[in-house]
């Protein structure tokens, strides 16, 4: 059954978080955090087969408020993106509207249940002798929790809701035992992402560099199993987070065979988390031969033809000048498999599907190169030995327009676009990327000390910009 307390509570949070919606990085945390909620109470709703009335309606409620906040968050960053000051402070003030609405809607304390506004532990319906039938039903009905007492049935109802506060104090015998498993629940969320990040770096693997068969089939098995391990880690979350409500108790009904109990537990997610790690390290050592360097460099000379000019195939970033990359762009409708750095490869930032609708011009490339060495230099200095994963490098102005997406609003479809109409990725200035194996949060953190450009951090990604404005280039 969909927890609709803890599913308010979240809410809130979020909604508490938009007072900093002008702050990039909390933007990105509140649309991550939407997404997140969103996905969990779609897939609770789809799970349940039926649904009292109110769940109903409360999941169709805050899951339309949901939405409705979402657009118009993706709206304020797009006027920003624009650079329409009077359209950001419009946007602006309607999230902040938002929020003090929903603030009151989803807030036990100020959401009035009939006239009594209502707020703690247990409640009892009475109604008036002459009432209604509806209302005859309702008599000295028990509620537990806030959010199942009803709303009223008629207006110029007369009943009212009886509130019986509990006397009895939480016991806290228990709360070092929560805070293991809640930093272990903590634990497993990272190591959620971290595969998430492994698993789109071995299939960017598979799509575009590795061209060994055998190679290619033993990355295709690890992945499966690192889709596998993606279940057995969320399993373990669902599992061990709704711990505490489990365990709730008052310090007069206290009993020490609660410890012991939840000390087995603790116990046993500890051991399921160990087997789960030793797992992910067997996949990632088995991953990791299939491309080691030298595996590697045999597999490039028997996959390369005799020459690496016509395959796309190259080992030295120095090699090809960018001539020869403009060249075989124009002839063969794609970007070559050549380095334009140690780790970042010419057909990864200039996307194949992205080449219908234009060509770069070799400015556009040597600026690719630029933007490509500086990351390359940062990987190199904070995060040797690590892989990184481009997610969008030269856009053609005109693929850089259908970036979005069709929402319904009052009735209509309407395009949301998510792209910047002048985006420095159309002049080959700016990357997405991030580093395999680190939450793309600690490596802004690092980033921002370090990068000269501009840039900021969204939606999982880093977007680095060589440049500090338009056509010009920051000091390195």
């Amino acid at each position: 059954m969909i927890n609709t307390k803890n599913v308010r509570k979240e809410f809130l949070k979020i909604l508490s978080k938009t007072k900093n919606i002008s702050d990039s990085k909390t933007r990105s945390e509140i649309m991550k955090k939407l997404f997140s909620l969103r996905d969990f109470i779609k897939e609770e709703y789809n799970y349940e087969r039926e649904l009292p009335t109110l769940t109903h309606n409360f999941v169709s409620n805050i899951l339309s408020d949901i939405d409705t906040l979402d657009l118009a968050i993706k709206n304020y960053i797009l006027s920003i993106g624009y650079e329409l000051p009077k359209h950001e402070a419009k946007d602006l003030k309607n999230i902040a509207n938002l929020s003090s609405n929903y603030t009151n809607k989803y807030s036990y304390e100020n959401t009035p249940v009939l006239k009594g506004r209502i707020t703690n532990s247990r409640y009892i319906w009475h109604t008036n002798p002459n009432a209604c039938q509806k209302c005859q039903d309702l008599d000295n009905t028990v509620y537990s929790n806030k959010s199942d007492v009803p709303d009223k049935p008629h207006p110029n109802c007369k009943c009212d809701v009886e509130e019986i506060e509990k006397k009895e104090d939480r016991c806290d015998c228990l709360d070092d035992l929560f805070e293991q498993i809640d930093n272990l629940v903590s634990s497993a969320e990272n190591l959620l992402k971290e595969v998430n990040d492994y698993i789109k770096y071995f299939s960017d693997l598979i799509n575009y560099k590795v061209r060994n068969n055998i190679a290619k089939t033993i990355l295709d098995n690890c992945v499966d199993a690192l889709n596998q391990i993606v279940g057995t880690i969320s399993d373990f979350i669902k599992d061990y987070s709704n711990i505490k409500d489990k365990f709730y108790h008052s310090k007069e009904k206290c009993n020490n065979l609660k410890r012991t109990e939840l000390n087995r537990i603790l116990q046993k997610a500890i051991r399921e988390y160990e087997k789960i790690i030793e797992l992910l390290k067997n996949i990632l050592n088995k991953a990791n031969k299939a491309v080691s360097p030298a595996e590697d460099e045999k597999i490039s000379e028997k996959a390369a033809p005799a020459s690496q000019e016509d395959s796309g195939n190259g080992k030295n970033n120095n090699k090809y000048s960018i001539e020869d990359v403009y060249k075989y762009i124009q002839e063969n409708n794609k970007a070559p498999h050549w380095h334009v750095t140690e780790n970042i490869y010419w057909d990864e930032v200039v996307k194949t599907n992205t080449l219908q609708y234009g060509r770069p011009s070799i400015e556009i490339l040597q600026n690719l190169q630029f933007t490509a060495s500086k990351i390359q230099e940062f990987k190199d200095k904070y995060y040797p030995g690590t892989h990184i994963q481009i997610n969008s490098g030269w856009r053609p102005r005109a693929y850089n327009d259908t970036i979005g997406e069709w929402k319904v609003v009052n009735g209509k479809k309407v395009f949301v676009r998510k792209s910047n109409p002048n985006s420095e990725h159309i002049y080959g200035n700016a990357i997405d990327f991030l580093i395999i194996g680190h939450s793309t949060d600690s490596v802004s953190k690092v980033f921002v000390e370090y990068w000269k450009g501009r840039w900021y951090y969204e939606y999982g990604f880093i977007h680095a910009d060589s440049t500090k404005s338009r056509g010009t280039r920051a000091d390195w």
